[in-house]
């Protein structure tokens, strides 16, 4: 599963990523927001680049807030390590 690439699927209700790899945080820590890190760096840079994303570190909680404006239902986090990803 390392070699494969980010995966984006576009249902009408939801988006859907998935990275290769486990979550450099735990969950309850992401959610959290004390301490963030970059799981796909490019991801990152891309949302920046068209205005929808920030530096390092402000990222999820800024996801937080804004799904809290739209009342929409929060984002799931889910790691899957048996297929790690």
């Amino acid at each position: 599963m390392l070699n494969s690439a980010l995966k984006v699927e576009k249902y009408d209700d939801k988006f859907v990523f998935t990275n290769p790899g486990l979550l450099k945080l735990p969950v309850e820590q992401i959610y959290a927001g004390e301490e963030t890190r970059a799981r796909n760096q490019r991801i990152q840079n891309m949302f920046r680049m068209i205005g929808f994303g920030e530096n390092l570190g402000s990222g999820f909680p800024l996801i937080l807030n804004a799904w809290n404006e739209k009342h929409w239902l929060k984002p799931q986090l889910i790691e899957q390590r048996d297929s790690y990803r």
